[in-house]
């Protein structure tokens, strides 16, 4: 039979490490897709950036998704 050692303390530690890194991806998308939102109202205009813009919300989610 096989014979398996684990430190749980490091296993608990990884998995909190993994949690922080994903709160910070979480933030990052919420931030770049806040600014994206915006780019038609600053930086760029017309029916292209419109649109761009309205397709946005979909890929907002599949990054969050990601994230979670």
């Amino acid at each position: 039979m096989a014979e398996i050692k684990a430190d749980s303390s490091s296993i608990i530690a990884c998995g909190n490490s993994i949690l922080d890194l994903t709160n910070q991806y979480n933030e990052q998308i919420k931030g770049l897709f806040d600014s994206l939102i915006k780019i038609n109202q600053r930086a760029w205009s017309g029916v292209s950036a419109n649109e761009y813009v309205a397709k946005l919300e979909a890929d907002r989610g599949d990054f969050e998704n990601f994230g979670d």
